[in-house]
């Protein structure tokens, strides 16, 4: 991937990072009886915006209008109006990040940032203003090739290129 190796000493151990390329992304299956306003902290944290390699990009079926605005730490939620029955959410992304490896071969990934707050219960990925059950919850964080960045967008059921 044409990465760059760095080393350090941190608390006595050396370790090196190297650049890598991370799709992340998730989707989730809601069912709702009814009509159901939704706020979402599904995105990337927008302190990611330099580090965003191919961009993310909000999928809900069946289609409906999605609008974004900034709250005040700073994150960024979308508000969804579902309607009632099956909502399928998807989103996907690739960032470019720091691998850490340990002297002793261990390996620290890193973290995808989506929202901030003053504490975790403060940052609740989605908040429905009805009834819903959540039908299913899939998340990914893979590590791909440079050869993903020269694809065309894939849908959700497409096959990835993994390293």
């Amino acid at each position: 991937m044409g990465s760059k190796r760095k080393r350090k000493i941190l608390g006595g151990k050396t370790y090196s990072a190297m650049l890598m390329l991370i799709r992340v992304g998730y989707d989730m299956a809601f069912h709702f009886p009814a009509p159901t306003a939704m706020v979402l902290m599904l995105s990337l944290h927008p302190s990611r915006a330099s580090t965003i390699r191919k961009p993310e990009r909000l999928e809900v079926q069946p289609d409906v209008a999605v609008s974004e605005f900034i709250d005040a730490f700073g994150n960024r939620c979308s508000r969804v109006f579902a309607p009632a029955g099956r909502v399928v959410l998807h989103n996907d992304a690739i960032v470019a990040d720091q691998r850490h490896s340990w002297v002793d071969n261990s390996t620290l990934l890193t973290r995808a940032t989506m929202s901030r707050a003053l504490a975790a219960s403060d940052t609740a990925l989605t908040t429905t203003f009805g009834v819903n059950h959540l039908a299913s919850f899939t998340i990914w964080t893979d590590e791909v090739s440079e050869k993903v960045l020269r694809q065309p967008r894939s849908s959700p059921q497409d096959s990835v290129i993994y390293c």
